[in-house]
């Protein structure tokens, strides 16, 4: 009994699962025709019964709703990266395409605080500077429009368009830049992307403040931002273009402190449940991992990676150094 058995499974595995799955998957266009009508055939004729199953399999599973339709939301999401991923080994799609169309599907899970421009990179206006300063904020900002606060940038006031502030120097020397001001919108740091670029059409705004817990100021995000994490980066003639990753060597890459820790897991070849990290940066991990502010030169270890601070910005990590350890002799014999 036991041998039919197993004979049996063998003969299903290979036959009823593995060789039609095989067949199919190299004669797509020509079988899928064939077989869609009778399909489709018995779908009508057995809806009756698939509407009974599938009815009494919702009354039973009605208590965990909530997580069976997480788990159906992530197992979908897995299945249409399989087919993303398998479109591309058949050169199906093309290595942007699909970049493309994994970006679009991360897309609902980043966080505005992921995406922003970070607090201590945001060029902002002190309302309370002198003239000059404020002249000298708005000669040398790459950007079109400004956040100006008051007292502190946790206190932003509103946004100050360049345009809007150009056309009013026009009529006055010394125009009144509260007057000039565009109310401030707020998001939330952990509010999704597809929220935050809802919540800015909404609004008709291209700017948003990002804040904590506190209502304090985490930084900003911009229209381009959210754009930017489905088609990746937007450059124009005032971005300096820097490689967020350099190969410097087999396994050594010289890597941006801003890049994220996804990006950072999938060139290390880690899985995020693998990887413990408060922070959202490369350059955070590092400073995690030295438990402090190192100096340039400063090196620390992560399983089998050595990573080296290249360059600091002030107390921020600008550049590391990522390199793998050579294999062992007998590893590269094997």
């Amino acid at each position: 009994t036991w041998l039919s058995t197993v004979v049996t499974t063998i003969l299903v595995m290979i036959f009823g699962e593995t060789m039609p799955k095989i067949v199919a998957k190299k004669n797509a266009n020509r079988i899928a025709p064939v077989f869609a009508w009778p399909i489709r055939a018995l779908t009508i004729i057995l809806l009756p019964v698939i509407l009974i199953v599938v009815g009494l399999v919702r009354l039973i599973t009605l208590p965990l709703k909530g997580e069976e339709r997480q788990e159906d939301d992530e197992a979908a999401v897995e299945e249409l990266q399989s087919i993303i991923e398998t479109a591309e080994d058949e050169e199906v799609l093309d290595e942007n395409r699909s970049e493309l169309l994994r970006s679009a599907l991360d897309f609902s899970e980043v966080s505005a605080s992921e995406a922003m421009t970070a607090r201590v990179d945001v060029e902002a206006i002190d309302i309370d500077d002198d003239w000059e300063e404020i002249l000298e904020v708005i000669e040398n900002s790459t950007h079109s429009r400004l956040p100006v606060y008051e007292d502190s940038i946790d206190n932003i006031i509103g946004f100050l368009y360049l345009n809007h502030f150009l056309k009013a120097l026009t009529e006055s020397e010394r125009p009144d830049i509260r007057s000039l001001l565009m109310e401030p919108l707020y998001v939330y740091k952990t509010i999704k992307l597809p929220q935050v670029l809802s919540e800015l059409r909404h609004a008709k705004k291209h700017l948003a403040i990002v804040t904590d817990e506190y209502g304090g100021t985490l930084g900003v995000i911009s229209m381009e931002d959210v754009l930017e994490e489905i088609v990746g980066d937007i450059w124009d003639e005032t971005d300096e273009v820097e490689d967020e990753v350099v190969e410097k060597a087999e396994g050594e890459y010289e890597v941006d402190g801003d890049m994220s820790i996804p990006d950072l897991l999938e060139l290390i070849g880690r899985s995020e449940e693998s990887f413990e990290c408060e922070s959202d940066t490369v350059g955070g991990w590092t400073l995690e991992s030295f438990g402090g502010f190192p100096k340039e030169g400063d090196s620390f270890r992560f399983e089998d990676l050595t990573v080296t601070v290249l360059a600091m910005d002030g107390l921020r990590v600008d550049r590391v150094l990522i390199k793998r350890d050579p294999p062992e002799a007998g590893d590269a014999g094997e």
